[in-house]
């Protein structure tokens, strides 16, 4: 199989890509970025942020899909079960590992 001659472009003064700053390192005194995603949702009708990390959103989702659920319906169950003192994050990332555990026949 021969392939064609790679076509090449020729980019006008306007295409040239931008000049970025060079990149420079966080200050050594401030706290490495977070990689946690901060997302609104609906729970018992009201509106609260949650901050997971993407696989947790991703778990999330998954359980709520295979749940035939919204992530709006499962965080409501999960905060209507919480104990007070835990936070609504918290808890949906023990939701979370619980299912899964559950769904694999875990019953430790």
């Amino acid at each position: 199989m021969q392939f064609a001659e790679p076509a090449t472009l020729e980019l006008r003064q306007e295409d040239q890509p931008m000049r970025q700053k060079p990149f420079a390192p966080p200050a050594k005194n401030l706290p490495p970025r977070s990689t946690l995603i901060n997302r609104n949702i609906m729970v018992s009708g009201r509106r609260t942020s949650v901050r997971l990390e993407p696989e947790m959103w991703t778990a999330l989702l998954d359980i709520a899909r295979r749940e035939n659920q919204t992530i709006h319906a499962i965080a409501t169950l999960v905060s209507e079960r919480k104990k007070p003192e835990t936070s609504l994050t918290a808890a949906i990332r023990v939701f979370c590992l619980a299912y899964y555990r559950s769904a694999l026949g875990d019953k430790t």
